[in-house]
């Protein structure tokens, strides 16, 4: 079972940690529920597939624009990696040539890895 989330974009916000106290707090309060679920002593039901239970955030699609990769992105996708992992995708792909999707794909796995991996 997936189930998918739409968060709203950080947009123009200059407020970082604004932003990034919301989703945090959100994926936090998902977790606690599932965690209130497992410690009441209730057993799983239908809402539970395969372990997930049905507040679990497992993973988060992290649209990049084309193009160009922002300091704030990174910032936040390392942040938000703490707690879910982070699938990047690059918004608008198709609006490159496969030499430039090429290029900017190398750009964005070099900015993210060392952000986002633990040492």
């Amino acid at each position: 079972m997936i189930s998918i989330q739409d968060m709203p974009g950080w947009g123009d916000d200059i407020n970082l940690m604004r932003y990034l106290r919301i989703i945090t707090s959100f994926l936090l309060e998902q977790r606690a529920k599932d965690y209130e679920k497992l410690a009441g002593g209730r057993a799983l039901d239908e809402t539970a597939m395969c372990g997930q239970l049905q507040h679990s955030i497992t993973a988060c699609l992290y649209f990049i624009p084309p193009h160009r990769v922002k300091k704030i992105d990174l910032v936040l996708m390392a942040a938000i990696s703490q707690l879910v992992t982070i699938i990047p995708v690059i918004g608008k792909s198709d609006s490159m040539t496969e030499m430039e999707l090429a290029t900017y794909r190398s750009e964005v796995r070099s900015s993210i890895v060392p952000r986002i991996v633990a040492p």
